[in-house]
């Protein structure tokens, strides 16, 4: 089921919350936390309901396991390695037996049979919250003991597809502290984030997809792109991701705080950063957590001499790569983050001293770093991101008509003959148009939580006033729903 469809919108979500209205009603916090427990359960299912008993044997087991290393968290080292191991296990066989076995046939020239199996969704985060809550259960000794509150932890349905990533102190203590629950201020402030993510979904990420999947689909076939299109293709998939994902985090914020919960913020004006690692404090910041906490600090994190330290943290984006997906491109894309960070963090020891750099330097820097590194991602294969990021560069010649050939002689030999937009699937005029408009969007506007939480000249209030604008912006999404309903990037993940 996804948040961007007429089922979510008009009966799934208003049924939930009557049913959280009634259940609410009930003296016990119980009957409240199984209802939502059992529409997550449903919510799960919809898609595909054959992996419903997977997710609950998962959430089962890992229940168990936690309160036996609970009680043995001071010599239970085994089986927390024992619980880990059998929850990546589930994960490599869904996500990345296909893969492995195609990579193993390639080396060995072996001809081992490839299975295929349909990727459950969300696969990737809850396995991520599971392993994260049985660390922490082996570090303090404490576990839920109340399946039910389990349960919801890990498959409440505002962040079960796709975050953000919980750990066991961003839910518990909510629930413990009576949070869970319907009220007008929180319900008020949720339907501003959802009204909000589903505008960025539906209508800027959604639209995109025009500009970006031919352009793509091109490469792909062996097509070579002018440069005007390699960068109309390259910025509008750079916004297309950050306006779906970031759109899916408002939905998914917004939807908790109806209920009263409250998630981490996801993201935080990623392409206002300015440098690789303060990149990676803005984009998906609770994968970022996760990563530090769970993979670089146990590694070593920052002990050891530099050149032990650069490698724990190339090691660790190389994986972050791998979890986003089965291929040797997201593998790279994620070793292409991992040297930013570490030359990042050499030239920022090497400056300690000095001023840091213009931001009129670091900040549009900081962006095209981002933008090559979403072709390596978006891209099905090395050799077609290899011919865009050639036309970007201008290597495969940049057509100009022959006017502007005429008035330049001397780049004679970098000019080529031809329209700037020779393959004429949109109008050039409106795609240039709206990159530039999503530009001064990304850099000059406040982002969701600074608008609907900050304290700040223009920040939302509960007034009539902002309740139309967010009206309107949910009745446009609605209207541009008609058209299409994409699922979200990371469902995928």
């Amino acid at each position: 089921m996804l948040f961007n469809s007429y089922i979510f919108l008009l009966c799934f979500f208003p049924a939930t919350i009557l049913g959280a209205a009634f259940a609410q009603r009930l003296r016990s916090p119980i009957p409240l936390q199984a209802w939502l427990f059992a529409m997550s359960c449903l919510f799960y299912s919809w898609w595909y309901p054959e992996h419903l008993p997977l997710l609950l044997c998962s959430m089962t087991f890992n229940w168990w396991m936690g309160k036996q290393l609970a009680k043995r968290h001071t010599h239970g080292n085994h089986a927390l390695a024992l619980g880990i191991v059998l929850n990546l296990a589930l994960l490599c066989i869904f996500k990345y037996a296909r893969f492995f076995l195609e990579n193993i046939n390639a080396v060995t020239g072996t001809n081992l049979a490839a299975f295929d199996v349909a990727l459950p969704l969300g696969i990737s985060f809850f396995t991520f919250h599971q392993i994260a809550y049985l660390t922490d259960a082996h570090h303090d000794g404490h576990a839920e003991q109340s399946f039910i509150q389990y349960g919801l932890f890990v498959s409440f349905f505002p962040h079960l597809i796709a975050g953000p990533i919980l750990r066991r102190d961003d839910f518990f203590p909510q629930l413990h502290d009576g949070r869970l629950g319907l009220r007008y201020e929180t319900i008020a402030t949720g339907l501003a984030f959802i009204a909000t993510g589903l505008f960025k979904k539906v209508c800027i990420a959604d639209p995109l997809s025009l500009l970006v999947d031919p352009s793509f689909s091109l490469v792909s076939a062996g097509t070579k792109l002018t440069l005007a299109e390699a960068w109309v293709a390259a910025l509008g998939f750079t916004f297309q991701l950050y306006f779906d994902f970031s759109g899916y985090a408002d939905i998914a914020i917004g939807l908790a705080y109806c209920f009263g919960i409250r998630f981490p913020f996801n993201f935080n004006s990623p392409y206002k950063a300015l440098g690789p690692v303060d990149f990676w404090r803005r984009w998906h910041m609770t994968l970022s957590r996760f990563l530090r906490d769970y993979l670089y600090i146990p590694l070593g994190g920052n002990r050891g001499a530099p050149t032990a330290r650069a490698l724990r943290l190339l090691a660790t984006f190389l994986l972050a790569g791998l979890w986003h997906g089965a291929g040797w491109t997201f593998v790279a894309w994620g070793g292409y983050h991992g040297l930013a960070v570490m030359i990042n963090h050499a030239w920022n020891a090497h400056r300690k001293e000095k001023p840091p750099l213009p931001r009129t330097l670091t900040l549009p820097g900081t962006f095209l770093f981002a933008v090559f590194g979403w072709v390596l991602f978006r891209a099905p294969d090395f050799a077609s991101a290899a011919s865009l990021m050639k036309s970007m560069l201008g290597v495969n010649g940049i057509a100009a008509p022959a006017r502007i050939r005429s008035a330049f002689p001397m780049l004679e030999g970098i000019f080529v003959a031809g329209s700037p937009f020779a393959h004429e699937f949109y109008p050039p005029k409106l795609a240039l148009a709206t990159l530039c408009v999503l530009l001064a969007w990304v850099w000059g506007l406040p982002n969701s939580q600074e608008l609907i939480l900050s304290q700040g000249k223009l920040r939302w209030q509960s007034t009539p006033a902002w309740g139309v604008a967010h009206g309107i912006a949910l009745a446009v999404s609605l209207l541009f729903m008609m058209g299409w309903s994409t699922p979200f990037v990371y469902f995928q993940f």
